[in-house]
């Protein structure tokens, strides 16, 4: 990165890493206008889905590497005026203090992994917990590729409240987010300049169809983020004016990774394209895992998934479960898989 031993004594610097999931956590410095420019736009976020002076925000994110968790802080913090609730995850606070947490100090807004607020349900239910007595009035997060809105669904019936989805990385903030309207995500253009790709090629594509997403930063400058293919699959629409005001270019929902594809069978296969199908069945609690190995020798040779998929009990019939998701799987992939409970 283009700093020296100069520039690091002379401007404050943070350093923050990203998730880590595909290898060792990508190092990157933040100078004070890039922490403050992704606090500004996760603060227009929360404003957008109703949040205001005065409300309570739980943040679920820990205060640690990653800079999820400090969008959220600084954002309530220093342009929002809403206390934020640092929690952090269930490693750092149980699940089961957090719901007592939001009951004591009356918690209106929660921001947070989709997959975690799932959780906090799933213990709700266990310890007798009854979330409607919290005074929860929305629910930021991020919900994948939740194409079809089960797992929306799933939370705001659980929580009694709307969820918005938002979109961003670790290197360029929380660049796109949901309105009260829910009506695509849009885009803080200011920040920001988006492009897609072709996945095989990498020729830029018209508004309207789905690519990678290609970024340059307005704001980053140590280090710069020029035309970074981030290898995110969306869709990117042209400017229109929404119904909440704001006249922006939207974002389409999350729809997948294009490096994790596998082609199975002639046919390209996206993992978290399964997301859909396991969150609609009830038996199971929402977690999968995709294992890909090689079946075959020599011109034979195949790649072959496996879709494990976590129940919700033990008295759930495991043939039928995974009879059921095999079909389900088939239909979204348009490529049979087999099914693990």
């Amino acid at each position: 990165q283009p700093v020296t031993a100069e520039d690091l004594a002379s401007t404050p610097f943070k350093v923050h890493t990203s998730g880590g999931t595909t290898g060792f956590p990508r190092l990157t410095l933040f100078d004070p206008v890039a922490l403050e420019v992704q606090a500004i736009q996760t603060a227009r976020a929360l404003w957008a889905q109703g949040t205001r002076p005065g409300d309570a925000v739980q943040i679920t994110y820990t205060l640690a590497m990653a800079n999820a968790g400090y969008c959220g802080l600084y954002a309530c913090l220093h342009w929002l005026g809403a206390m934020p609730v640092t929690t952090g995850s269930g490693v750092v606070t149980p699940s089961e203090r957090q719901l007592e947490y939001a009951l004591k100090i009356g918690t209106t807004a929660w921001y947070g992994r989709a997959e975690y607020l799932a959780r906090l349900v799933q213990v709700a239910s266990e310890t007798g917990f009854d979330l409607r007595s919290l005074k929860t009035k929305r629910l930021h997060s991020f919900l994948g590729p939740d194409v079809d809105g089960h797992l929306r669904k799933q939370l705001e019936e659980a929580w009694g409240c709307p969820v918005y989805d938002n979109y961003g990385t670790h290197e360029i903030g929380q660049i796109a987010f949901e309105c009260e309207a829910q009506d695509g995500k849009h885009i803080s253009e200011d920040t920001v300049y988006l492009e897609t790709a072709d996945v095989e090629t990498g020729a830029v594509l018209p508004a309207g169809e789905r690519g990678n997403l290609v970024v340059t930063s307005l704001h980053r400058s140590t280090p710069p983020i020029i035309r970074y293919d981030l290898r995110d699959l969306l869709v990117a629409y042209e400017r229109s004016e929404c119904s909440c005001g704001l006249c922006t270019r939207k974002l389409s929902m999350f729809l997948g990774r294009s490096d994790e594809m596998v082609k199975l069978r002639g046919t390209n296969v996206y993992p978290m394209a399964c997301q859909s199908a396991v969150t609609a069945d009830p038996r199971a609690t929402g977690e999968f895992l995709c294992v890909v190995a090689y079946s075959g020798e020599g011109l034979s040779r195949r790649e072959a998934m496996t879709v494990r998929v976590e129940k919700k009990s033990d008295e759930i019939d495991d043939a039928a479960f995974a009879a059921d998701m095999e079909a389900a799987l088939h239909r979204d992939l348009s490529v049979r898989v087999a099914v693990e409970i």
